[in-house]
């Protein structure tokens, strides 16, 4: 569950909600994932920092943790004050690899559970620009597909 692990679940509950050493990022190009609203955070172990590459990318330091955060928007006549969390995915490097975790959120938004190594779905009920209900499914990665 996420919530044995404080520091993570506090910025998995949202932008606002990061707790010292946890920071929100955006990235220069954001992709989009099915109209899902994201948020991302790092968090880098005491005061390691991460350094620029030769080639213009990032070298993280050993312990660092990469979060993102997915939320559908239940009715996309508005979108932002009805958004259901739904995923959590994190990244932490150890012994120089990165490990990566999928997270699914429960329906009370109190905490998130480890999915296995092979994903899941899930649908959700939605109400399009238009004003008409809809169900969309959700797939959630395997560690492997998160990892990619």
């Amino acid at each position: 569950m996420l919530s044995e692990l404080p520091a993570l679940l506090t910025a998995a509950q949202g932008l606002g909600h990061t707790v010292d050493g946890v920071i929100p990022y955006k990235p220069s190009s954001i992709l989009w994932s099915d109209n899902a609203r994201k948020e991302r955070y790092i968090a880098l172990p005491g005061t390691s920092q991460m350094t620029l590459t030769e080639t213009g990318g990032w070298d993280m330091p050993e312990g660092a943790v990469l979060i993102k955060n997915f939320s559908m928007p239940l009715d996309e006549r508005d979108p932002e004050n009805t958004l259901l969390r739904i995923e959590t995915r994190v990244m932490v490097k150890e012994n120089d690899q990165w490990e990566a975790f999928t997270y699914r959120w429960n329906e009370a938004q109190t905490d998130a559970e480890l999915l296995s190594r092979f994903g899941d779905s899930r649908d959700i009920d939605i109400v399009n620009d238009d004003g008409v209900a809809e169900t969309i499914t959700w797939d959630y990665p395997s560690q492997n597909q998160c990892f990619a």
